[in-house]
This record gives C-alpha cells, sequence and structure tokens, in this order.
C-alpha cells in the first residue's frame, strides 16, 4: 500500500519507506528519540527513522536534551491501499466506426491511448472511435490529490529573464512505480509576444528521445508576464523524461544562479532534475527553464489493464458468370464476403436487374452499365463495404457488300468484292 505522512514538522512523504524528517538541523548525538510505538519504523531511538508498513499508524516522538529538557509531539503516517487493476474485456467490431469500452474496479477509473499516453476518458463505460485495430489502458485511480512541483512563478526565484528564446528542456524523473498524470504546467509569455499571433510547441521525449507528447502550435493567449496554462493530461509511468520548448516564441525563465535548487521533488512522485541545453544535450544547473507551478496526479496508482479493441476489416467481391455480351444477353451477378457474414445486400442501378436485393441478380442491359452492391451486416454499428461491377455490351455489327460492276463475268476476270461493316 502507498503512504501518506502527515506530520507537525511540516513534512509530506508519500508511498513506501519514508524518512520522518522535517526536524531543524540534527541536535547534538547526546539528545535522545523516543518513538512510540515502535512497530514498522526501522528504528525507534533515532531522529528520522523509516516507516515501511501497511497501516495507519500515530506516532509519538519524546525529545530529552542533554538537561533534562523534554517536549513531544505526534505524527500519522497514513497508509492509502493500492486500488487493484480494473477488469475489462476486449471488443472487436467489423470495419471503422463507434466501439463502447467498460470496465470494473474499486476506484475512479482513467482511460489512456497509450503507455505513456493521453487520457481519452474516465469512469466505467466510455466510447472511442477506430479505424484500425487498437490498443487502450485502463487503471484505478484511489482518489490521489493533485500536487504540484517546481517553481510556482519566475518571480518566485532570482534573475527573472523576460526575453529568452531557446530550444531547451527540463529534465524530470517519475519515481512512483505506479506512474503519474502530468496534468498541466504553466509558462509566461515573454516581452516580444503577441496575444493571437505568438506560436508555442512543446514537447515530452522519454530517455531515448522519442516524443511521447506534442502540443503543435499553442497562441499565445496571455499578456507577457502573465502565466498562461498549458494542458497535457499525459500519463507518465516510471522513467526519465524531458519538457521541450521549441525555441519558437520567447517565454519567461530564471537565469543565472539556480544550481543550489534542484532537485525539485515531491518524494516518491517526481523530481525535476535539472535543465538541459538541447543542443547541445548538457545539463545548465543555472538555469530554471520556461515550465512553472508543474500539476500532477500520483499516490495510489492500480496497475495498466490492457484492452483490445479488434477492428476487422471486411472485404466484398462481385463475381459474373461473364462480364460482356453482343446486344442482347444476360450475366449473373452474385456478391460474396471471406471476412464478413453481410445480411443485406442492394444493387444500384436498377436498370437492367432482374432484382435489386439479395446476394445475387441477373443483369441484363442495353448498354454498358457500372453496377454498384452494398451489403452491410445488419448491425447498426455494423459492418459496410462497397463494390462494382461492369457488364460490357456491344453493338452487333451491320454488314453490307458495294454493289458489283456486272452481274456476270468471264473466267479470270478479277472483281472487287467490298464489305462494309
Amino acid at each position: 500500500g502507498g503512504t501518506v505522512l502527515a506530520n507537525t514538522f511540516g513534512g509530506l512523504f508519500t508511498t513506501g519507506a519514508q524518512s520522518a524528517s522535517g526536524f531543524a538541523p540534527a541536535p547534538p548525538a547526546t539528545v535522545t528519540y523516543q518513538w512510540t510505538p515502535a512497530t514498522n519504523l526501522s528504528s525507534d531511538t533515532i531522529q528520522n527513522p523509516v516507516f515501511t508498513g501497511s497501516a495507519t499508524t500515530t506516532y509519538q516522538v519524546v525529545v530529552t536534551t542533554p538537561a533534562g529538557c523534554i517536549d513531544s509531539t505526534t505524527v500519522t503516517v497514513t497508509v492509502l491501499p493500492v486500488p487493484d487493476a480494473p477488469i475489462a474485456a476486449d471488443v472487436s467490431r467489423c470495419g471503422p466506426g463507434s466501439v463502447d469500452l467498460s470496465a470494473t474496479g474499486d476506484a475512479n477509473l482513467v482511460w489512456l491511448d497509450g503507455v505513456p499516453g493521453n487520457v481519452v476518458g474516465t469512469g466505467g463505460n466510455i466510447t472511442v472511435d477506430v479505424t484500425d485495430t487498437t490498443y487502450y489502458y485502463v487503471y484505478s485511480d484511489g482518489g490521489s490529490p493533485i500536487q504540484s512541483v517546481g517553481y510556482s512563478d519566475p518571480f518566485s526565484a532570482s534573475n527573472v529573464d523576460g526575453n529568452s528564446q531557446f530550444s531547451n528542456a527540463m529534465l524530470f524523473r517519475v519515481d512512483n512505480p505506479a506512474g503519474i498524470l502530468l496534468n498541466s504546467v504553466d509558462v509566461y509569455p515573454g516581452l516580444n509576444t503577441t496575444i493571437g499571433a505568438s506560436l508555442m510547441t512543446f514537447q515530452i521525449k522519454d530517455s531515448l528521445g522519442t516524443t511521447v507528447y506534442m502540443t503543435v502550435n499553442d497562441t499565445v493567449s496571455e499578456f507577457p508576464g502573465t502565466p498562461q496554462t498549458i494542458t497535457f493530461d499525459i500519463f507518465l509511468p516510471q522513467g526519465t523524461y524531458a519538457l521541450h520548448n521549441t525555441g519558437v516564441t520567447n517565454l519567461y525563465r530564471n537565469n543565472p544562479g539556480q544550481a543550489g535548487s534542484y532537485p525539485f521533488t515531491v518524494p516518491g512522485e517526481i523530481s525535476i532534475v535539472a535543465p538541459w541545453l538541447d543542443p547541445p544535450g548538457i545539463s545548465n544547473p543555472n538555469s530554471y527553464y520556461w515550465f512553472y507551478n508543474w500539476q500532477f496526479t500520483g499516490g495510489c496508482l492500480s496497475d495498466t489493464t490492457e484492452v483490445c479493441v479488434a477492428v476487422d476489416q471486411p472485404n466484398l467481391a462481385i463475381t459474373g458468370t461473364d462480364s460482356s455480351y453482343c446486344e442482347v444477353g444476360s450475366v449473373t451477378l452474385t456478391g460474396s464476403s471471406t471476412t464478413t457474414a453481410f445480411t443485406n445486400y442492394t444493387w444500384a442501378p436498377a436498370t437492367g436487374l432482374s432484382t435489386t436485393t439479395g446476394s445475387s441478380t441477373v443483369a441484363s442491359p442495353t448498354e454498358t452499365t457500372t453496377y454498384t452492391l452494398t451489403a452491410d451486416d445488419g448491425n447498426p454499428n455494423g459492418c459496410t463495404q462497397v463494390a462494382e461491377f461492369t457488364v460490357y455490351v456491344f453493338n452487333n455489327p451491320i454488314v453490307s457488300i458495294d454493289p458489283l460492276e456486272f452481274d456476270t463475268v468471264c473466267i479470270g476476270t478479277d472483281v472487287d468484292l467490298n464489305v462494309v461493316a
């Protein structure tokens, strides 16, 4: 189970083994500490024991100075249960279209289009549109609050620079084994930006340099020096990432003098490790780039459950007993599929057909005609496919022979016989 340690010393600790820190600098070694109960603590007589347990517990610590002065306080470690992974079944449909996905779980359900991936819906039931076989993922969120990390704004730190334009990044690490949902960050448009005209593009890349998220041409909507929230709502599994600004538009940053600020950490959840020069691909710890008031949801998340939406691509073919005839004739046309059990068939145009419904019809057009067959499987959101077949009709020739110059000829005389067709 994940843990949250809320205490009177001002600390907040999450998930797993955490140090009960938050005291002032360590006093002399002759100061003694006594924690009660000792259950699930690495030691009950040191200043900062480590809690590892599965149940919410309130501890008291008694501090005694060499002079015999005594004080005490309490701290509560709240352990939240980790939800089980949701239960969901794979689904299928015929051809592109909409499909309903459903899952059950013991907490709030969040649906993703990948891992990493974007949130595509929440709750037990969602509807998605698919064109090909697609995988979705769903996890249970045990009700974790939105938390923040990083500088709240550029003016909360030193050396504000409101006119910088570089393709740089912030390296960060997701420490939560279950992953986090990166909700948003704030950026501050620079001094030379124009509302409605200046464009911004941001990328999140993984440790291999693969882009897992990208916004394209977000338009500046706030005055220079005013926060503009960039919403991501992307789920990131445990790992190392970089949040990039492409450098198209001036943004606020803090530079120099920020080296002592790193890392910005919410224990067990996320750490902003360092600013990154891109290129040349090196750390620049004296700066803080672009991204303020990082908002994320972590805490107790279940494992993800994969859901496959299988899209069967229907085929439809028309075969004919022949494809042509001379002036008068007929061709039997039959529609069939090797992938789909079609139940409804419609032929068009009706000209020259014995019937416009059914899988077969007899075509007797008097001129070359292309027939279209539309077939479906009878389901409201099911498969529909179209095929064509052309019946070619050729004219019989009209034949005549030019009149002869003489009715009779002598043996051995040449005569031209001219046929006109």
